[in-house]
């Protein structure tokens, strides 16, 4: 039972979601869409801000190879968060955008490419 899938609206088209799914559990997803989106957004910032105040850090204070190999670990698992949250806001915003198509939130959650990050 863990490991069912479940098919959730933004996984199918339009038209199956029409006949599949009632109104209430297509609002829910959609809330929980960009919910997720902006709180991934939130988390990627704020990592980048960490990530930038950790290497400010290590330029001005880290001296010698073992200081500086364990604020390189730091700055490694900071990497990680961010590329999560990257992937994260990516996934909720596709999902969005499934459910809703295009609109006025898209002024709100735009498109995120790495470049950005």
């Amino acid at each position: 039972p863990e490991n069912v899938a479940l098919t959730l609206p933004s996984s199918v088209s339009a038209s199956v979601r029409e006949r599949c799914y009632t109104p209430d559990v297509i609002a829910a997803e959609t809330a929980l869409r960009y919910t997720e989106a902006t709180e991934s957004l939130d988390k990627l910032r704020h990592h980048l801000r960490v990530s930038t105040f950790v290497n400010r850090y290590k330029t001005k204070n880290v001296k010698g190879q073992v200081p500086n190999t364990r604020t390189r670990e730091v700055m490694h698992q900071i990497d990680i968060k961010i590329w999560a949250s990257y992937r994260r806001y990516r996934h909720a915003r596709e999902r969005h955008l499934n459910l809703v198509g295009e609109g006025g939130w898209m002024d709100i959650l735009r498109p995120l490419e790495k470049s950005d990050v």
